[in-house]
């Protein structure tokens, strides 16, 4: 009976003291993360944030340097899906406008998007 009590403390403490170790004292820390490697939800919110600043920078080369970083063989098919995503799921236009006119300037617009190029914000 004393050998499974011995037993039972030990993967206890070794299970509290690694859980320690990993969350407290040594954390996973990322830094200078590629975007392709992002979770797909963070990568609709990297779109979305590569849109918004080229609405606001007017700066397409820049726009499609940080789209490279997310898929350097086809770097607007993933803004392409989004778009399609946003407008089959009926998403707000403010949310797709941006996305479709980083589409537009990039001459990758489909005929769904045309609803979405009406007004161009500042």
């Amino acid at each position: 009976m004393k050998r499974w009590y011995w037993l039972l403390i030990g993967l206890v403490a070794g299970l509290g003291l690694g859980l320690l170790v990993g969350w407290v004292i040594a954390p996973v820390q990322y830094y200078d993360t590629a975007p392709a490697a992002l979770h797909p939800v963070y990568r609709d919110e990297y779109l979305n944030l590569v849109a918004r600043t080229y609405a606001v920078e007017h700066q397409l080369d820049a726009a499609q340097t940080r789209l490279r970083r997310l898929d350097a063989t086809a770097p607007t098919a993933p803004l392409l899906k989004l778009i399609a995503r946003l407008i089959a799921a009926d998403a707000s236009p403010a949310a797709i406008a941006p996305l479709t006119w980083l589409a537009h300037d990039l001459n990758v617009a489909t005929p769904a998007m045309a609803p979405y190029l009406t007004e161009r914000l500042p």
